[in-house]
């Protein structure tokens, strides 16, 4: 978390306000990887503020039926940027996911959005390889969501 703050690996970095690094139980076995913060998030450096935040807290708590504290979330990118984030910028802090994923070792992986699934899955052949190892080692469990903001 340290590290994030002090992190300049793009150009997200030189117009952030806040870093987000995480939100929730970090001894949850539920984590929600969303794609960036919002603007709403980054100005008030914190997690579910906003539309699509109080959004996806509703998801989770009426779906889930558990307070969104009681599961983890993090996003890819951890900073908000002047412009949407690229895929680029998902790359440079994929190390910090990974670093994310193998603190908490969540059993269930919700990617929330398109955005997540494509970078994921489709463009980011070092995560993709490491999902299959951690989902098998790891006997997790892997799904999707759509983002709020599209239910928006």
């Amino acid at each position: 978390k340290k590290s994030v703050s002090n992190c300049y690996l793009c150009d997200l970095s030189k117009t952030r306000k806040h870093t987000l690094f995480g939100y929730g139980n970090q001894n949850s076995k539920i984590m929600f990887i969303c794609d960036e913060p919002s603007k709403s998030e980054d100005d008030l450096g914190s997690f579910f503020v906003g539309n699509s935040g109080d959004m996806l807290a509703k998801m989770i708590e009426g779906s889930l039926k558990i307070k969104k504290e009681e599961v983890y979330t993090t996003n890819l990118v951890k900073c908000r940027g002047t412009k949407e984030a690229s895929f680029q910028n998902f790359e440079s802090c994929n190390c910090y996911l990974l670093k994310q994923i193998d603190i908490i070792k969540p059993k269930i992986i919700i990617a929330v959005g398109e955005r997540v699934h494509d970078y994921l899955l489709k463009n980011s052949g070092d995560f993709l390889r490491y999902l299959s190892w951690y989902v098998k080692n790891q006997k997790s469990i892997w799904g999707e969501l759509n983002w709020s903001n599209y239910l928006l």
